[in-house]
């Protein structure tokens, strides 16, 4: 499983990545020991400097319990826009 740290980068991906066109939907939560190994990218792979975090999961995980929905632009306002 893949997801960010920042929202910053969950924007540039999908933007980026065209097979993932709007309605998209932004999930925030965190994975836990439980689940499986994560590690930031950018710990193991040399020039990486995005956000990205890599989850290794067990077999039977079910990661998506501990994340919630959210609305981009909502968590937008409430993060990045209000540090300008």
């Amino acid at each position: 499983m893949s997801t960010y740290a920042k929202l910053k980068d969950v924007r540039r991906f999908v933007v980026a990545d065209s097979k993932y066109q709007p309605p998209w939907t932004l999930a925030k939560g965190h994975t836990t020991v439980k689940d499986g190994v994560s590690c930031g990218t950018k710990e193991w792979k040399e020039k990486h400097k995005s956000s990205h975090v890599d989850d290794w999961l067990y077999e039977g995980a079910e990661p998506w319990t501990a994340f919630e929905l959210i609305d981009y632009d909502e968590e937008y306002e409430r993060t990045i826009s209000k540090r300008r």
